[in-house]
């Protein structure tokens, strides 16, 4: 089930019965979605967390969206590694087929039913993250990636943590 609920309790579970102990806590991605919610929901078990760009919308953008479509669609291709990369790489108007290599290889891996929730905005609706952002007491920093590199945040990070972006470590 890809919901941030779901995902949060595996999560505690998870550092409740092998960590043993509360963890600094570092998410990438979907991954920076669910450790955020971890420290508002459990905080006993986060000493710190590390947020690496998540998305923050109630979905991707309408700029990410073809993207997702489009990785949506080759997920369910199952090509291999090389198919993957030299179709990234026609995508992305590129001849470096190496630039494409760890793409290719986290889109062999994924599950495509997650990017199908992520594009009906299932993954966390209902959530306002202000709220959440305004509830977390541990240390944190939040990473915005570059778009052109990948990154996924490409709107206004203050909207959604309420903070101004010369505080978005608190």
């Amino acid at each position: 089930n890809y919901h941030v609920d779901v995902m949060t309790e595996d999560a505690a579970r998870f550092i409740k019965e092998v960590v043993s102990e509360s963890a600094f806590v570092l998410g990438h991605s979907m991954g920076a979605r669910i450790a955020l919610h971890l420290a508002v929901r459990h905080g006993d078990l986060t000493r710190k967390i590390a947020l690496e760009d998540p998305p923050l919308g109630y979905g991707p953008s309408e700029t990410i969206r073809s993207t997702f479509k489009y990785w949506l669609e080759l997920t369910r291709k199952h090509l291999s590694e090389e198919a993957l990369m030299r179709e990234l790489a026609d995508y992305n108007d590129s001849e470096d087929l190496e630039k494409f290599r760890y793409k290719a290889q986290t889109l062999r891996q994924m599950d495509p039913e997650v990017l199908e929730v992520a594009l009906n905005g299932g993954l966390w609706a209902g959530t306002v993250l202000s709220e959440v952002f305004a509830q977390v007491r541990c240390p944190a920093i939040l990473f915005q990636a570059d778009t052109e590199s990948g990154g996924i945040i490409d709107e206004d990070l203050s909207k959604f943590t309420g903070l101004k972006a010369s505080n978005w470590i608190w």
